[in-house]
């Protein structure tokens, strides 16, 4: 009797922890994915860089309108977000809503948000995509390994004149 009481409280215990654990790396992906879209909407190229693991893959895809890539290293992601920033140096994303699911020592973060902004040549963008994020935890970090914005809809409108 005491040996299955043990073993119970032992088990217990376990799912305890294991829930906690959990829990923390949620929170941690719940983190990262915030810094990513602070990052992103500062037109950070250097932080967002950050974001990513060496070998990450992003791919722009969907309603696009001539803005869509994929990007399979750093240094690609990093030519990318540079040409969109230069073309739209003021934009912001609202109505971000997401979810974040940890296995392992990966998560997935799933989720849509609105694009919305403007620029020298292009007066006005707005877009809606759905997007998913993989992350995998490296040295202590929660970076990207695999990152999608699939547009729903992109639209642009040129100046007048």
């Amino acid at each position: 009797m005491v040996v299955a009481l043990v073993v119970l409280v032992g088990i217990f215990a376990y799912a305890l922890d294991g829930n906690a654990a959990v829990a923390s790396a949620t929170s941690q992906v719940h983190d990262a994915f915030a810094r990513h879209l602070s990052n992103f909407t500062s037109a950070n190229t250097t932080g967002l860089m950050r974001d990513y693991v060496p070998n990450a893959t992003l791919a722009w895809v969907g309603q696009t309108r001539g803005l869509g890539a994929t990007s399979d290293t750093t240094t690609l992601i990093g030519s990318f977000y540079s040409l969109f920033f230069a073309k739209f140096p003021s934009f912001s994303v609202s109505d971000v809503t997401y979810t974040v699911e940890v296995v392992g020592s990966g998560a997935n973060v799933n989720g849509s948000l609105v694009l919305l902004g403007g620029g020298p040549n292009i007066q006005t963008i707005t877009g809606q995509a759905v997007t998913s994020i993989a992350y995998v935890h490296v040295d202590g970090e929660w970076l990207i390994s695999s990152e999608t914005w699939n547009f729903v809809y992109l639209n642009t409108q040129r100046p007048l004149g």
